[in-house]
């Protein structure tokens, strides 16, 4: 039931979308026509219902989540001489903001790894390449699960791999079950794999 709904999402939402229409123009007429007035309840019902599942739906729908079939491509690995920025900024509140860059050998990354965990997906992150005068950017997305950060100190972390590669297209999750592949206007998605900036020596200071 979930699958269905989720892979016909847009064509339940026009339903819906329709059934309200016609629920409350129904009702305005009824009530400046007392001899529908009858029908009145009806398509209040009509209004109401048509309401409360759209509402529950709007809540229960993702943002969109990268679909890619495509091998990832190592774009930095420190080896390229390339600086390599990742910018993202909440739409719906502009002080959510977050950084990385490649050129800082120590970075906090505390903040950003738990705002992704919250959000899952980061569904349009700015990516720029620059190297000497030159630039490329790409707007990608990331997924929580290609943030690598496992055994790291997150306040004391470096990047030391950023892969990348091209989307098949985007979809969303409907109550946590993904619908239809669809167009997007994404370039690609990143995967980051950080470590920590630990010194071995001094570790093995503290070793048998």
């Amino acid at each position: 039931m979930l699958e269905f709904i989720a892979l016909n999402i847009n064509s339940i939402s026009t339903i819906i979308l329709v059934l309200f229409v016609i629920g409350v123009i129904g009702a305005c007429f009824c009530a400046t026509n007392p001899f529908y007035n009858e029908y009145a309840d009806t398509f209040g019902i009509i209004t109401l219902s048509s309401a409360i599942v759209g509402l529950t739906l709007l809540f229960n729908i993702s943002k969109p989540y990268p679909v890619s079939n495509a091998q990832w491509k190592t774009i930095y690995k420190n080896d390229l001489n390339a600086n390599i920025q990742i910018n993202y900024e909440d739409y719906d509140d502009s002080s959510d903001k977050y950084s990385l860059d490649t050129e800082k050998t120590t970075q906090n990354i505390q903040k950003f790894q738990s705002r992704l965990q919250e959000a899952d997906v980061f569904s349009s992150v700015q990516l720029t390449v620059t190297k000497g005068n030159d630039s490329v950017a790409k707007t990608v997305m990331l997924e929580n699960k290609n943030l690598i950060t496992k055994d790291i100190d997150l306040n004391n972390a470096r990047i030391v791999k950023i892969e990348y590669r091209p989307l098949d297209g985007e979809t969303r999750k409907v109550f946590g079950v993904k619908g239809k592949t669809e167009s997007t206007n994404k370039d690609g998605e990143i995967r980051i794999t950080f470590k920590s900036n630990n010194n071995k020596q001094l570790e093995n200071l503290f070793k048998d």
